[in-house]
């Protein structure tokens, strides 16, 4: 994928990612051995990040992580090696960089169905096409809901707080978190 998706905001470099994307998955990997960074920021809660990391440390064996919020329903996530997330933490691990799990654990969350293109596109065209792609695609009456908010400011309060600690993250975050 080409190297045109680095825009920091201060120490932190945003990276926009689709979940289990293959190319997405591996451009991680290869930026991450490219910017080197201090600490990786990973938009999962603080409450699973045990049972993802191990996860995480079984690939190429994939696990699914099973747990219940405040409401008794079951949530599943997936550990498998095409996600970008699992690719971030695993980079990360192997090169002993401290991660955080920065999101916030919301018991009640929307459902989107994220309109992306092809994945592949964002590896020939490069990121910054690719969401120009993306972006025009959003329905027009898909607003952020108030969890949304909520977990945006969640975000940025934990890496705010990480800033005395590190010269230089990454934030790994889905599309429409990132999404101005």
């Amino acid at each position: 994928m080409p190297n045109d998706s680095l825009e920091p905001f201060g120490p932190i470099f945003p990276v926009p990612i689709v979940h289990y994307s293959l190319e997405f998955a591996d451009a991680v990997r290869h930026l991450f051995h490219h910017v080197r960074p201090d600490a990786v920021a990973i938009e999962l809660p603080r409450s699973i990040e045990d049972v993802v990391k191990k996860g995480v440390r079984r690939l190429p064996e994939i696990s699914v992580v099973l747990y219940q919020n405040n409401r008794g329903e079951t949530l599943y996530l997936p550990i498998e090696p095409t996600d970008p997330l699992s690719e971030a933490i695993r980079s990360a691990l192997e090169t002993d960089i401290p991660v955080y799990f920065v999101d916030l654990d919301l018991d009640e969350y929307p459902s989107y169905r994220d309109y992306v293109p092809d994945t592949y596109a964002a590896h020939r065209l490069g990121i910054r096409s690719y969401y120009s792609i993306y972006a025009q695609q959003i329905p027009p009456t898909l607003k952020k809901a108030p969890p949304d908010l909520r977990r945006e400011a969640g975000m940025a309060t934990t890496c705010r707080d990480l800033r005395p600690n590190t010269k230089r993250f990454f934030l790994f975050a889905v599309w429409h978190i990132l999404r101005v």
